[in-house]
């Protein structure tokens, strides 16, 4: 907890190590061992769980002489631009975006198919834009043929 009444720095007197606070123009000295609370210790062992680190649990998963290791997964959030037909890269994987509809999307890393399925749809398109070209212009034909028939004769 942050004093700031206290200076930032303890002050040794006599061999002593005093906290100093001051009040106005007065200063006081405060024995160190007075002033900062007993530290609190605890003892766990590998696999034992704490609680509330980072409001996550946390596993000691190793511990040496020189420090204890936890481990906890813990929900978070990343914010990414992701446009449609467009490479993006999560967690260090690229990935294709495809959005499908305006609630969905669809993250792929077979390349390689999706360019085929392009491939194929640009073809069907094409396929099927001549077939309704073609239908058109027979039906437009049909009618002209029809309409020349009931043309009068001019001899």
């Amino acid at each position: 907890m942050a004093d700031d009444d206290a200076e930032n720095e303890t002050t040794t007197v006599d061999g002593q190590e005093y906290v100093v606070e001051r009040s106005g123009e007065n200063r006081t000295l405060i024995p160190a061992d007075e002033y900062f609370p007993a530290p609190e210790t605890r003892e766990y062992a590998v696999g034992d769980d704490l609680d509330n680190v980072e409001d996550n649990t946390a596993t000691v998963a190793s511990v040496t002489p020189e420090a204890a290791t936890l481990e906890y997964t813990a929900p978070r959030t990343n914010e990414i631009d992701v446009a449609n037909h467009a490479n993006v890269t999560v967690g260090g994987t690229t990935y294709f975006a495809h959005f499908p509809d305006n609630s969905t999307m669809v993250l792929t890393q077979e390349f390689d198919t999706y360019a085929q399925y392009e491939e194929e749809t640009a073809t069907q398109t094409t396929l099927t834009n001549g077939l309704w070209g073609v239908t058109i212009l027979s039906g437009v034909s049909a009618f002209f043929l029809v309409g020349l028939a009931y043309m009068p004769s001019r001899y």
